[in-house]
């Protein structure tokens, strides 16, 4: 190494020792860390606004709709009751249908027709089971009006195996008619009496001048 490279080197490294950085490129360094924090906090600040504004209109908009739903299903509530009533208030106005069998004042009260019976046949069941035929048209009409003006009522079928008499007609259309006390079964069809049946036509068959006749089973 010659005398001039030694020189080179030695300024060099002399001038390492003694550069120093400025006092103003300090405070400017230091200026800039402290506005940087001021821009961190400015920045902070403004985050939390946002945040608590975001915070403020999700809460009005979480209030606003549970006070909707809440509006919502109180008027599908109400919807709901004005229908039921109004259901109700239709259904009310609407006529029960009868039912066969169970009403009893109102059912229209069974009429047998004199002229279609020509001939019938009266069982006496109770006891020794005997019968009378009948075939006198007096005699006929005398049995069928009897039963034709009793005030009675349709009831249900009360299951009744046993009666008291046994009526069965001909003629052009013919009938079926069992008495049991106060009920009275006319083409499977009950009816109830305020009257002893069996009473009257007990009276009626021990009064017809007709042969009796046992029941042969």
């Amino acid at each position: 190494m010659d005398k001039f490279d030694e020189f080179l080197k030695k300024k060099t490294e002399d001038e390492n020792n003694e550069f120093t950085l400025p006092e103003s490129f300090n405070l400017k360094i230091e200026e800039t860390l402290k506005c940087l924090e001021d821009n961190k906090k400015e920045k902070w600040y403004k985050n939390r606004k946002i945040i608590s504004m975001v915070a403020c209109f999700a809460l009005v908009f979480f209030v606003g709709l549970r006070y909707t739903v809440f509006n919502g299903s109180l008027t599908i509530n109400e919807s709901t009751t004005m229908d039921m009533q109004s259901d109700s208030v239709q259904r009310s106005s609407i006529p029960e249908p009868e039912i066969s069998n169970y009403s009893l004042e109102n059912s229209e009260d069974f009429i047998i027709n004199q002229n279609e019976v020509k001939e019938l046949t009266i069982k006496s069941l109770s006891g020794e089971a005997k019968f009378k035929f009948v075939n006198k048209e007096e005699d006929i009409n005398n049995i069928i009006e009897s039963i034709n003006k009793l005030y009675k009522f349709e009831v249900i079928d009360q299951g009744i195996s046993e009666w008291d008499f046994l009526i069965q007609t001909t003629g052009e259309v013919n009938h079926t008619i069992e008495v049991k006390g106060n009920l009275i079964n006319i083409d499977n069809r009950c009816y109830e009496s305020n009257e002893d049946i069996s009473e009257i036509i007990r009276n009626i068959y021990d009064n017809l001048n007709y042969e009796e006749k046992n029941i042969k089973y």
